[in-house]
């Protein structure tokens, strides 16, 4: 059995981060990882484009300050290539705050749509079916538990939306 080693820190982790920076200059880390072995592994953005942090990484062995493996993005083959494209696409995170703004017009604008075109349909039923009851109250009752179940998910989203936009990508 291999005794696990102390977790690297303070002085230790500065002279890890030297290192991955001389394997990967371009490197800017946004996250460290700790494996269960001890291997120390920078994640980051390099200079492949549109691609999750995960896609650049240097692999430092804290015991021998050496860096056992390193990840470009711009080696990807397509289909990892695609893989790691569909995070900063579907989230609007590659360009920072102002694809993230553009992101959520076009987001709020399909939900507007989806509710427009709900109402339209409420009232072509109450007109074809010349009652009293109001158009949304007909769509209320047509849409049964899944009703409250989308405004139980409009609320979940309009309450995570200040996280998303102020830095949680």
């Amino acid at each position: 059995m291999i005794a696990a080693r102390a977790m690297p820190t303070s002085v230790a982790l500065d002279r890890l981060v030297a290192i991955a920076r001389r394997a990967d200059p371009a490197l800017d880390i946004r996250e460290i990882r700790i494996t269960p072995d001890n291997g120390v592994i920078f994640l980051g953005q390099s200079s492949a484009w549109l691609v999750r942090d995960r896609a650049n990484a240097v692999v430092v062995d804290p015991a021998t300050s050496r860096v056992v493996a390193r990840l470009d993005g711009r080696a990807l083959s397509a289909h990892q290539r695609l893989s790691e494209m569909a995070d900063p696409l579907h989230f609007g995170t590659f360009g920072g705050l102002w694809t993230k703004a553009v992101w959520f017009l076009f987001g709020a604008l399909l939900t507007a749509m989806a509710v427009t075109g709900t109402m339209i349909y409420a009232m072509r039923l109450a007109r074809s079916s010349r009652s009293n009851a109001g158009s949304m109250k007909i769509a209320w009752q047509g849409m049964g538990a899944w009703g409250y179940i989308g405004i139980a998910l409009i609320l979940l989203t309009l309450i995570l939306t200040p996280g998303a936009i102020g830095g949680a990508s």
